[in-house]
C-alpha cells in the first residue's frame, strides 16, 4: 500500500485552503478554520498508514522515519521564513520586529507555538502582525510526529493493544482539552497536550478501517 494516498493529500490541501479564505475573509467561508482540525485528522491517518507498514516498529525504523519527516518539513519551512525576513524587516514596526525575531527562534528550535501559547492569542490583533504566526500547527504537528513512533513502539514491545492504547490517549487529550479550554484558551489552541486527540482520532480511523 503506497503511503502517498494522493486522495488524502488532496483532502489536506482543501483544508489548508479552507484556512487561507478564511483568514482572507471570514465571511466568505465562515468555518474555514475547521480546515485545521480536519488537517490533523488527516495526518494522523497517514501517519498510522506509514507506520503500520512495518511488521516490528523498531529505532531503525522509527530513526528513517523521523529522518524523512524532517527532511520534508524543515527545508520549506526554513525557506518560507527566509523569504519572509527581509519583508518583515522593511515593514514592521520595531516592537514588532522584535516578535518576528522571537518566531525566527522558536521555529529553529520547534517550540514556535508554546512561544505564542504563552503571549499571543490567535485573534489577538497582534496576531496580524506575526507572518509566521501559522506555524504554530506546523510545530503541533512536527510535536506529533516525533511522539507516535514512540507509541507503536511501546505497544509492540510491551505486546498491549494499539488500538486500546491510542483510545486511552485519545480520551486523555481531548479531557486535557476540555479542561484547558476553561484554563487557558491559548494552550488548549496551540499544543499538542491538547491536540493530540484530533491526530489520534485519524489514527484510530485507520486502525478501523476494516
Amino acid at each position: 500500500m503506497s503511503n502517498k494516498r494522493l486522495e488524502l493529500q488532496g483532502l489536506r490541501a482543501i483544508a489548508v485552503l479552507a484556512v487561507m479564505i478564511f483568514h482572507l475573509n471570514a465571511d466568505w467561508l465562515p468555518g474555514g478554520y475547521l480546515g485545521v482540525d480536519v488537517f490533523f485528522v488527516l495526518s494522523g491517518y497517514l501517519m498510522a498508514l506509514v507506520l503500520t507498514r512495518y511488521e516490528h516498529v523498531g529505532w531503525d525504523e522509527i530513526k528513517g522515519f523521523y529522518a524523512r519527516r524532517l527532511a520534508r518539513i524543515v527545508p520549506a519551512a526554513f525557506v518560507v521564513a527566509a523569504v519572509a525576513a527581509p519583508f518583515a524587516l522593511y515593514v514592521l514596526l520595531p516592537f514588532d520586529m522584535r516578535d518576528f525575531s522571537a518566531s525566527l527562534v522558536g521555529l529553529v528550535t520547534g517550540i514556535l507555538n508554546i512561544m505564542v501559547a504563552n503571549n499571543i492569542g490567535y485573534f489577538s490583533p497582534l496576531a496580524d502582525s506575526q507572518p509566521l504566526l501559522h506555524y504554530w500547527s506546523l510545530m503541533v504537528e512536527l510535536h506529533f510526529y516525533l511522539l507516535i513512533p514512540l507509541v507503536f513502539w511501546l505497544a509492540a514491545r510491551f505486546k498491549l493493544p494499539l488500538t486500546g492504547v491510542i483510545v486511552l490517549l485519545t480520551v486523555i487529550s481531548l479531557g486535557y482539552a476540555d479542561y484547558r479550554v476553561g484554563q487557558s484558551p491559548n494552550d488548549a489552541y496551540y499544543l499538542l497536550a491538547s491536540r493530540a486527540w484530533e491526530f489520534l482520532v485519524g489514527v484510530l480511523l485507520f486502525l478501523g478501517r476494516d
